[in-house]
């Protein structure tokens, strides 16, 4: 199982301005962490550093008893076949079909052979989409979309799952439906990191909450609300 920490983590951009400045964080395997405050908080450089799209200026970042602060390129794919990501925008291809959108995701890890197609059903029907399998992005809803993220981001069985405003521009149906499979994924031990900025969620599904602030963490609530900083 991964934990993962950082220490006196900072990170600068080209232009000064910073966006993370000395954060200390540890987070324990199986925790259900949502990550808030106003855009410019630092939520999502935290974020792209788990996700190695970026280095930190200062500090050190470890995943379970892994340093990953300055991984070596070539190193990036590997470390990345242990987390499931889920972006805001999806980033599903939408000249591939809903099969072919998770099908890639485990041909890029070398995973193919004869079961394949067996594990690309099976994601999809964790998240009900499995009906839609032939479909393109462009002809299932907002939510759907968001579904089909969700299975492709656990394909390959993280055990971390990174997520960056997975329910922004959804209904508050498709939302729920978002939060209570991620809600059953973490029951199978596996850890969540959430932005967000819907405070009906938060407030609701009382998960550990760390609150941003300037680049800095100003609160840590173990199973807190919207606006909880103690």
């Amino acid at each position: 199982m991964y934990s993962v920490t950082l220490e006196h983590v900072s990170q600068v951009y080209p232009n000064g301005i910073k966006g993370l400045s000395d954060i200390n964080l540890h987070i324990k395997s199986g925790d259900f962490v949502f990550l808030l405050g106003q855009n410019g908080s630092g939520k999502s450089t935290l974020l792209s550093l788990l996700t190695k799209e970026l280095n930190p200026s200062e500090g050190r970042i470890c995943f379970g008893k892994q340093d990953i602060t300055n991984m070596k390129r070539k190193e990036i794919p590997f470390y990345r076949r242990k987390i499931g990501i889920i972006k805001e925008d999806g980033m599903l291809l939408n000249e591939r079909t809903v099969y072919e959108n998770i099908e890639l995701a485990m041909l890029a890890t070398g995973k193919g052979g004869s079961k394949l197609k067996e594990k690309v059903l099976s994601s999809l029907g964790m998240v009900g989409m499995r009906n839609k399998a032939d479909a393109y992005p462009n002809e299932i809803s907002g939510g759907e979309k968001s579904r089909v993220a969700l299975a492709r981001a656990i394909i390959n069985n993280p055990c971390i799952l990174i997520a960056d405003e997975p329910t922004s521009g959804l209904d508050n149906d498709a939302s729920w439906d978002i939060m209570n499979l991620l809600d059953e994924i973490n029951r199978h031990k596996v850890t969540i990191i959430m932005a967000t900025h819907e405070k009906n969620l938060v407030n609701i599904m009382k998960k550990r909450v760390v609150t941003l602030y300037n680049g800095r963490i100003i609160g840590d609530v173990k199973h807190g609300k919207y606006g909880d900083l103690i």
